[in-house]
């Protein structure tokens, strides 16, 4: 038997959704983080809204495995549209949507796309990695994969 207490979790849960109909989507109403995900308190801990309604239709998340959303939707809540996959899946998954935050969008970046043309540029003439990394405050080791093309690959 349910105890009160999830009774009332899942009518909480089950209200805040509401089902968007040109997608299909069951799109979170409450609070969403800054990623865009729905989340829900469940005892003491935030929860992801697509996590929960995951594990209600299909039980525990697999330790290791994540739940992705095949519509692409962080507020989506609909368990037909969610899959599991492991970390390399999300990423396959991330790129192949285009959501893949790489070059100048990664928050990380230290340069930016006309640093990497002019890097090529001037070590194309002549001038040493050491000190293209010295000029672009970036380790040498940087410069390296930048001008051999395993990095920053999508700048012409």
């Amino acid at each position: 038997m349910m105890s009160r207490k999830r009774s009332r979790l899942i009518d909480q849960f089950d209200q805040h959704l509401q089902r968007n109909e040109a997608t299909g989507c069951l799109e979170w109403t409450r609070s969403c983080d800054r990623d865009g995900y729905g989340y829900i308190r469940v005892g003491p801990k935030l929860r992801r809204v697509h996590q929960v309604a995951y594990e209600r239709t299909h039980g525990p998340i697999p330790q290791g495995q994540w739940v992705l959303h095949r519509c692409d939707n962080p507020k989506c809540g609909n368990p037909s549209h969610l899959f599991l996959g492991d970390n390399k899946i999300n990423v396959a998954d991330k790129v192949a949507k285009g959501r893949h935050a790489y070059g100048e969008r990664n928050g990380r970046a230290n340069l930016t796309e006309e640093d990497i043309r002019q890097i090529r540029f001037d070590y194309a003439r002549g001038e040493r990695q050491v000190d293209l990394a010295k000029r672009f405050g970036v380790h040498q080791t940087h410069i390296s994969l930048i001008v051999t093309r395993k990095e920053w690959v999508h700048v012409p």
